[in-house]
């Protein structure tokens, strides 16, 4: 029996496909790509150039890859450098651009404060979407406080489970306070916007990205 025949892979085409045809319209990466294009008042380091030398990487294309990658569980900078070549998801949100994983450690190194500004950010922009509910401890002698605690202590097992088997996050990559508090940072964005993917959708969340 016949089987469906797939193109050939040496075939020269006159006019190829753009790589937008293959990223569908409901695709997390353009959510990705919309979020790190509204954050215009973050300070991003060693991003200016001196006119010598190779141009620097745009900091926003960084700050994609590495959202991509955590929210993937891919965190070593080797092997986002290997997906900067294969993923077409990816080679369509960072422009067909291949950093090597030197640049891609170095940014995450040098840029440790704003990460976590952005990752404050962002959860501001989910507190206004009232995408995060609060449990509040006044009195741990009552039994409604015993009970809140309780469901406290539920809800933080459940996200730090799936930080730990979703998203990779099994060990730190870095030594030092400063720097794994900007790895926990992506880590948390990350976690945060699957969450609320999850539960806007692609269009409610690019809704919420314009407003």
């Amino acid at each position: 029996m016949g089987y469906k025949q797939g193109s050939e892979r040496k075939q020269v085409r006159l006019l190829p496909p753009a790589i937008e045809d293959y990223v569908p319209k409901n695709s997390e990466v353009r959510v990705i790509d919309a979020f790190a294009d509204i954050l215009n008042d973050v300070k991003f380091q060693y991003t200016d150039f001196s006119g010598r030398g190779n141009q620097p990487y745009n900091p926003k294309d960084m700050l994609k890859l590495y959202i991509f990658g955590y929210l993937k569980g891919i965190r070593l900078s080797r092997k986002l450098e290997r997906e900067c070549r294969e993923n077409i998801a990816l080679i369509w949100l960072i422009n067909e651009l291949k950093p090597d994983d030197k640049t891609i450690c170095n940014f995450r190194k040098n840029n440790k404060e704003t990460l976590y500004k952005i990752f404050k950010e962002f959860t501001v922009i989910c507190k206004k979407a009232k995408l995060f509910s609060t449990v509040i401890v006044d009195n741990m002698k009552t039994k409604e406080a015993r009970e809140k605690l309780i469901k406290r202590k539920g809800m933080i097992e459940l996200i730090y489970g799936v930080i730990k088997r979703c998203l990779g996050f099994e060990y730190v990559l870095t030594r030092g306070i400063e720097n794994i508090k900007a790895e926990f940072s992506l880590t948390a964005l990350a976690y945060n916007f699957k969450r609320a993917l999850n539960i806007l959708g692609v269009d409610n969340f690019m809704k919420l990205l314009s407003t």
